[in-house]
């Protein structure tokens, strides 16, 4: 792991509004976490420290909806990330501060905060790190349940196995789910994001490589179904017990190389990222090894019609048919809380 952020440019970008780049196409990674516990403070300091460590210098903006501006970027934001662990206990005396930390969450079933490295504070960059929580039920008695999501991005043209072996560092650190990376789409939607949806429905449409980023209305109901392999699919324990029970082998077959990574599995989906081309009738078949291998956990199916919904431009069908664009068939659990988790 030896590339320097400094030495790889962003390209052009896929969309501009106003000569203000919006989207880029980019390498990606997602990780779906297991609920926030307070030990996990020390995981997210260390994958900060990962992140600040490959490409720290090229961020430049700090967004969140608690922060009246979009100020810049410092390194001690990143404690958002990791402190948040701290805000999820619910004391139970005195009643004061049991209330007072219910009114701290009151209509806020999420957290976010974001790191851009746009030239402008309204321009989105292919280098970006965010961390996503939302509520996974009601309030226990001691102590929110909470999906966390991290997410990173760097260029395209970032060489892919040095991408593989940053983001496998990553993976190692955390409690996983699921994790997916690969080839994706950068945006930076603080003023406006029309343009980027739009551009990235278009294109993800065509080129079934890329990973669309629309997750933070789905999280919780994601929390039990990988939205969709990569290049990179990292199953964490819980969910790799279950393809097990439903009579998958986890090993590596044909252009799919399995591995440990962590506590994790990984599965490889061929040498580097592929893009795809529907158009051209280009599927990528290591990634349709991929998700046959983890349909059992999957998201798609008729449930996703009702369950996961990407927004406009997107039609509900377009979405299920997206979910399921390696292959038929797939589950999406329902959803944990009926009334509190926003949709």
């Amino acid at each position: 792991m030896t590339h320097a952020a400094s030495s790889i440019e962003p390209g052009e970008p896929l969309a501009s509004e106003n000569g203000v780049p919006k989207v880029y196409s980019a390498l990606g990674a997602f990780f779906h976490c297991e609920l926030v516990e307070p030990d996990d403070e020390a995981r997210f300091d260390r994958v900060n420290e990962l992140v600040l460590g490959w490409f720290g210098p090229r961020l430049r903006w700090s967004s969140a909806p608690f922060l009246r501006t979009v100020p810049a970027f410092r390194q001690t934001d990143l404690d958002y990330v990791s402190g948040y662990c701290r805000t999820l206990e619910l004391p139970r005396d005195p009643p004061i501060d049991r209330q007072a930390a219910l009114d701290f969450h009151f209509g806020r079933n999420d957290y976010s905060i974001h790191f851009g490295g746009g030239r402008t504070a309204a321009a989105a960059s292919p280098y970006s790190y965010g961390f996503w929580a939302t509520f996974f039920t009601d309030p226990p008695e001691e102590r929110f349940r909470v999906c966390p999501v991290l997410s990173l991005t760097v260029p395209d043209t970032w060489p892919h196995q040095d991408f593989a072996a940053r983001v496998s560092a990553i993976a190692a650190e955390l409690r996983l789910r699921w994790a997916a990376a690969g080839l994706t789409y950068a945006t930076w939607d603080v003023y406006g994001y029309k343009t980027s949806d739009e551009a990235i429905y278009k294109h993800a449409r065509r080129f079934h490589g890329y990973d669309v980023p629309h997750y933070l209305n789905a999280t919780a109901r994601l929390h039990d179904a990988i939205r969709s392999v990569n290049w990179l699919t990292f199953v964490g324990p819980a969910l790799a017990e279950r393809l097990r029970q439903a009579g998958k082998k986890l090993e590596s077959a044909g252009p799919l190389v399995v591995s440990p990574v962590g506590t994790s599995v990984l599965l490889r989906a061929g040498d580097r990222p592929e893009r795809g081309d529907i158009n051209r009738l280009q599927v990528p078949p290591a990634y349709v090894a991929a998700d046959a291998l983890v349909r059992p956990v999957r998201a798609g199916g008729t449930a996703a019609e009702s369950l996961v919904f990407f927004g406009s431009p997107w039609s509900v069908p377009e979405t299920s048919d997206w979910l399921q664009r390696f292959g038929q068939g797939g589950v999406l659990p329902p959803a944990p809380s009926t009334d509190d988790i926003p949709f």
